[in-house]
């Protein structure tokens, strides 16, 4: 196989596993749960308010 083969299906194989934790992480934040636990881990956390979950989804639309 060709290097620059190689480097761009590793390159691709990196974008989606990027996408996939964005969503996954998005996600959380939007979620309501107290109690997260994940492949072992645990954590508690404060739930963001109206106004910082308003913020952070106005900081995420692109500008026209």
């Amino acid at each position: 196989m060709e290097p620059t083969i190689a480097i761009a299906i590793i390159s691709v194989g990196l974008s989606g596993i990027q996408g996939i934790l964005q969503l996954v992480f998005h996600h959380t934040i939007q979620s309501r749960c107290t109690e997260i636990a994940c492949c072992g881990c645990f954590c508690k956390r404060k739930l963001l308010d109206t106004e910082e979950l308003e913020l952070i989804n106005k900081e995420k639309e692109p500008n026209h």
